[in-house]
C-alpha cells in the first residue's frame, strides 16, 4: 500500500539569481534533505544563511564540516543540519536555461 504525500517544491530555478527570492525563506531548523534536479545548463548552485531578524537579511555561504563551501552543479540531495534561520539558494554561471526543482523533505 503506498501513502500519498505532498513534497513542497521550494523553488524553481530558471536562470541566475537568488531563490526563491533576494531576502530566501524562513528555515525553522532541524535535519532537511534537500532535491535540486533537473537542467543546470551550467549553473552552480550555492546555499546561503541569515541570522539577521532586523530585515537586513545578511546572508553567508553554507559551508559543510571541512569548511568547504556547498557547490551543486548536478542532480543531488543534500542534508542540512542548522538552526532557524533564512535560506536561500544562488544561481551563477548558466550559459542557458536552466530548470533546476529544489524541493525539501
Amino acid at each position: 500500500m503506498s501513502i500519498p504525500t505532498t513534497i513542497p517544491t521550494i523553488a524553481t530555478v530558471n536562470g541566475n539569481g537568488d531563490f526563491p527570492g533576494v531576502n530566501g525563506f524562513n528555515y525553522n531548523g532541524g535535519v532537511t534533505h534537500f532535491a535540486l534536479y533537473g537542467t543546470f545548463a551550467g549553473a552552480t548552485i550555492t546555499i546561503q544563511a541569515s541570522f539577521e531578524e532586523d530585515g537586513s537579511h545578511v546572508f553567508i555561504p553554507l559551508t559543510d564540516e571541512a569548511g568547504t563551501g556547498v557547490s551543486i552543479q548536478a542532480n543531488e540531495v543534500i542534508k542540512i543540519d542548522m538552526g532557524k534561520c533564512k535560506l536561500k539558494f544562488v544561481a551563477t554561471g548558466a550559459t542557458g536555461t536552466p530548470a533546476i526543482k529544489i524541493k525539501a523533505s
